[in-house]
C-alpha cells in the first residue's frame, strides 16, 4: 500500500474544502475489535447465528411468496423445508336491521399492508382486486393490516381493528362487516371555486379522513360539475361510519394535471349541508429560472418543482420539470398567498456533485424567478482494506439513506462508487444517515456499517468527511437445500430459482430493523450457496 499517495490525496481533498471532518462508524469498524469468536456487524460485535434470520420466495409466480426462518445455530449445510401459499381468507357480510345479514353480494377489494413478524422493518403489500361473499388472498407471511374498499357503492372503507397474523402455509381468518347502507351518517355539500361550481375541465373529488390518523372514511366522491345552467350547483355527498364525529373532508383535483389547489376542510357531525370554497386563488403563471452549481456552471437533468400556499387557504404543487443544458426550468405556477413563499425544490441527478437545493421564493406574478446555486454535496471518502490488511481494490460502495438529519430532507438516490488502486472510495452525498455496504464478490462476504453524515457548512458547500477505515470480514460459504414439505401441493420436492436473503437484526436506535447480509438464488435443483461473514 503507497501511504505516501494515500496521504497526499487526503492532504489535496483537504486544501480543496477548507479542512476535513472525520467521522466514524456508529459501532465498530474491524472485526479485530471484537472477540475472538465475533464479527462486526452493522450494530455492533456479534455472533453470526445471532439475531440470523431468512427470508425464502419459492415462486412468487404461482402466489407462494415469502417465507421467514429463525437460524439458531449454524452449520455448514442449513437445508430449509418450505410450507405451501400462505392466505389471509374470510366472509364478506353486511349489516341488516343491526343483525348480521347475508353475504356481501357486491365487488370488494382488499389490501394487505404489514411487515415481515421475524424480520422487522421488510415491509409488505398484497391486493385482491374484486371479490365476492368470500376473499382468498394469497400474502407472505407477515403481521398485518387489512382494508376493504365496496367498489361498486359508496359505503365505507373497512380497516379491521386488529392485525392479521400469517404463518407458514397457514390460512388465517379475518371476516368483513359493512356496516347498513340505512344506518350511514351522510354529508351533503356544495363544492366552489372561485364562487363557482368546478367546471368539468376542473373537475373534483372529495373524501373524508380521520383528522388524527388520516384513515379514509369514506370513499372518494365525484363533484357534480358545472353543466347547462349548472342545475345541481357543484354537490357531492359522502357516507361514513355513524360512530364518526369529526373528520376532515379533502378536495383534490381528478387530473393530477389540473392547475387547482387541494385543500382540506375541518366538519364536526351531525351538521346540515356544508360548503366548501377553495377561495379567489387567481390565473396560472408561467415561471422560469435558472440552476447553477456553487462554482456558477449550469446544472443539467435535475428534477424541479414549487410547493406554495395559494390564496384561499389551499395548497398547490406544480408539475415537476427538469433543466436544460443551460440549467434552465420552467414551470407554471400558482400566485403565492400574502405573505407566503413558494418553496422551490432542485433534486440534482445522484451522479451531480450538487446538493438538494431547498429556496423560499414568492411568486408574485409571470417572470423569471432568477439563478439558484446549489451547495456542493458532501464528499465522503474512506478506505477499505482485506482481512490481511492488503488494498480492497475495485469494490463496490454503495450509500442508502436511511434517515434524516436535522434541518435537511431525506434523499431519495442510492449513491453507488468503487474503490481505487489505493483501497479509497470518494461519494457526494447530502447529510443524512446512511448505510454504507461493500459488495466485494467471490469469495469475500458483504459489509455494512452506518454513519451519520451531519455536514459542516464550508464556502461553497460542506467540508470534506474522512470516514474512518474498514477492513472487510473473511467469508464463510454456507451451503444448503430449499425442500417443500410432503402437504405443501407443490409438484417438485424442491425450491428451484427460489430468492434467498439473510439478515441481522439491528440495534442501532436509527437505523433500520434489520440489516441485508448476504442474497442469491437456487439452483433447478433446489440448492444454494452464499458467503457469510465469519472470523
Amino acid at each position: 500500500m503507497n501511504r505516501t499517495s494515500i496521504f497526499l490525496q487526503l492532504l489535496v481533498v483537504a486544501a480543496l474544502g477548507c479542512g476535513k471532518k472525520t467521522t466514524s462508524f456508529h459501532h465498530c469498524a474491524n472485526d479485530s475489535e471484537c472477540a475472538a469468536n465475533q464479527v462486526c456487524f452493522p450494530d455492533g460485535c456479534g455472533n453470526l447465528a445471532q439475531g440470523l434470520r431468512v427470508e425464502i420466495i419459492p415462486n412468487a409466480r404461482e402466489a407462494l411468496y415469502a417465507q421467514d426462518f429463525v437460524v439458531g445455530t449454524l452449520a455448514n449445510k442449513q437445508d430449509f423445508t418450505l410450507a405451501g401459499a400462505s392466505t389471509i381468507q374470510g366472509a364478506l357480510q353486511q349489516l341488516i336491521d343491526g343483525q348480521v345479514g347475508t353475504a356481501y353480494p357486491r365487488s370488494v377489494s382488499i389490501q394487505a399492508l404489514g411487515e415481515s413478524t421475524l424480520i422487522p422493518g421488510v415491509v409488505r403489500s398484497f391486493e385482491l382486486g374484486a371479490a365476492r361473499a368470500t376473499y382468498v388472498l394469497p400474502v407472505a407471511t407477515g403481521t398485518y393490516s387489512l382494508l376493504a374498499n365496496a367498489t361498486e357503492e359508496p359505503l365505507p372503507p373497512i380497516q379491521l381493528d386488529t392485525r392479521v397474523i400469517v404463518s407458514m402455509g397457514e390460512a388465517a381468518r379475518a371476516d368483513v362487516l359493512f356496516p347498513s347502507s340505512t344506518s350511514l351518517s351522510r354529508i351533503d355539500g356544495h363544492l366552489f371555486i372561485e364562487g363557482l361550481p368546478p367546471t368539468a375541465d376542473r373537475s373534483m373529488l372529495v373524501q373524508a379522513f380521520d383528522p388524527n390518523t388520516q384513515r379514509p372514511l369514506s370513499q372518494r366522491a365525484a363533484v357534480d360539475p358545472c353543466g347547462a345552467g349548472c342545475p345541481r350547483l357543484g354537490q357531492f355527498q359522502l357516507q361514513v361510519a355513524p360512530s364518526t364525529s369529526r373528520l376532515v373532508v379533502r378536495a383534490s383535483p381528478v387530473n393530477s394535471d389540473a392547475i387547482v389547489p387541494r385543500k382540506s376542510f375541518p366538519i364536526s357531525l351531525p351538521t346540515g349541508p356544508v360548503i366548501l370554497e377553495l377561495g379567489a386563488f387567481g390565473s396560472a403563471v408561467a415561471v422560469t429560472g435558472t440552476l447553477r452549481t456553487s462554482s456558477g456552471d449550469p446544472l443539467p437533468g435535475a428534477t424541479v418543482y414549487l410547493e406554495e400556499e395559494v390564496t384561499g387557504g389551499g395548497s398547490f404543487r406544480t408539475q415537476t420539470g427538469v433543466s436544460s443544458s443551460t440549467g434552465s426550468f420552467s414551470l407554471t405556477a400558482l400566485l403565492t398567498a400574502v405573505g407566503r413563499s413558494a418553496t422551490l425544490w432542485a433534486f440534482p441527478p445522484p451522479e451531480s456533485a450538487c446538493g438538494i437545493l431547498s429556496a423560499p421564493v414568492p411568486v408574485i406574478g409571470p417572470g423569471d424567478l432568477g439563478a439558484f446555486f446549489c451547495k456542493a454535496k458532501v464528499q465522503v471518502h474512506g478506505l477499505v482494506h482485506l482481512p490481511n490488511g492488503a488494498d480492497a481494490v475495485g469494490i463496490q460502495v454503495t450509500a442508502q439513506p436511511i434517515s434524516s438529519t436535522p434541518g435537511y430532507p431525506l434523499p431519495s438516490n442510492l449513491v453507488r462508487g468503487v474503490t481505487d488502486s489505493t483501497g479509497m472510495y470518494t461519494l457526494y452525498l447530502d447529510p443524512a444517515v446512511y448505510r454504507l455496504d461493500f459488495v466485494p464478490g467471490g469469495t469475500r462476504p458483504r459489509t455494512s456499517r452506518f454513519v451519520t453524515i451531519l455536514g459542516e457548512l464550508a464556502d461553497s458547500g460542506f467540508k470534506p468527511v474522512e470516514v474512518e477505515s474498514i477492513s472487510l470480514s473473511n467469508g464463510r460459504r454456507l451451503t444448503g437445500t430449499l425442500y417443500f414439505a410432503a402437504n405443501a401441493g407443490t409438484n417438485s420436492p424442491v425450491a428451484a430459482v427460489a430468492s434467498i436473503r439473510f439478515f441481522r437484526l439491528s440495534t442501532d436506535a436509527i437505523a433500520p430493523a434489520s440489516v441485508l447480509l448476504a442474497e442469491t438464488v437456487s439452483d433447478q435443483a433446489g440448492t444454494y450457496s452464499v458467503i457469510l461473514p465469519a472470523r
